[in-house]
């Protein structure tokens, strides 16, 4: 059964990766925090800072999200979410965010 993004099942004969799509921009960037001794805390694995366009009605068109903190690994295992598929490798770290509804804000 494919699964809404915003976390909801889709009807049956629907698909995850809709017919029509909108655009978003979303900036990633690794995971970290700052621990309140002011040192930064490990980051979840996948660091490193990539771009990413995002395609998707559960998208609004234009929007952009440049708070998040995710990675690689995040849109990953956002994707095997999406399919009910078991997380492959690092994508299975629980510390690691998926995409949620700051990510699929168009899920309507």
């Amino acid at each position: 059964m494919a699964v809404d993004p915003a976390g909801g099942a889709l009807p049956a004969g629907s698909s995850a990766a809709p017919a029509s799509t909108a655009t978003a921009g979303s900036t990633t960037a690794p995971a970290s925090a700052t621990t309140p001794d002011g040192t930064l805390a490990p980051a979840p694995p996948g660091g490193g800072r990539v771009g990413l366009l995002l395609l998707s009605a559960f998208v609004k068109p234009g929007s952009t999200n440049i708070s998040d903190s995710y990675n690689h690994y995040s849109l990953l295992r956002s994707i095997e979410d999406l399919f009910g598929l078991d997380h492959l490798g690092l994508a299975g770290d629980p510390s690691l965010p998926s995409f949620d509804k700051a990510v699929y804000n168009n899920a309507g």
